[in-house]
């Protein structure tokens, strides 16, 4: 295990994410290692098989949920747990699926080594060092721009762009929101 957090590190650190001290929570829940970004932090268990995936994988999402009740800079980051598996076979797809997809507090993915250095495993996970950092990817004035003529409100394409999921919300019970209509050539459904 000591091997995998030491390439698991000199795979992350260049990339900008910071490791930090494991809280006891976070280590008794199995995670070996707990990363920071400017825009995520990640919690990273090594699994030997799907068994300790189930077994880690509540425990852990409830010790990363503790950290981001931290700050209020971790409150705005995305959460990810990451699973490092040998290899994944069909049998425990089923059971990954039910668990990957448990987007309460945060994003699970599952990385199956099978073989493969963590370098080649990582290199289509864009929230590790890819392309897509939020640096790189497409500005929220860029989707704006794309949806402005389906005619929703000025005030909720600027919302929409902000992410402000709890404002959007707010405003739409208290019909906030005033549709304009679409520009000629489009049609509302």
């Amino acid at each position: 295990m000591g091997n995998n957090m030491d390439s698991l590190r000199a795979l992350l650190l260049p990339c900008g994410w910071q490791e930090v001290e494991r809280t006891e929570a976070e280590r008794e829940a199995g995670l070996k290692g707990v990363f920071f970004s400017e825009y995520a932090f990640m919690g990273v268990i090594f699994a030997k098989g799907v068994s300790e995936i189930t077994s880690f994988w509540a425990p852990s999402q409830l010790a990363l949920a503790d950290r981001r009740k931290g700050t209020s800079s971790d409150r705005l980051k995305d959460a990810y747990l990451l699973f490092l598996l040998d290899r994944v076979d069909a049998e425990s797809s089923a059971v990954l699926g039910s668990i990957l997809g448990d987007t309460q507090e945060c994003r699970k993915v599952c990385v199956s080594l099978e073989g493969k250095t963590l370098e080649e495993a990582f290199k289509d996970l864009p929230f590790v060092c890819g392309k897509s950092q939020p640096e790189e990817t497409e500005s929220p004035s860029d989707t704006t721009a794309e949806i402005r003529d389906t005619g929703l409100s000025t005030r909720l394409l600027n919302d929409l762009a902000t992410r402000a999921a709890s404002t959007i919300l707010d405003n739409l019970m208290a019909g906030q929101y005033q549709p304009h209509p679409p520009k000629k050539g489009r049609h509302a459904d």
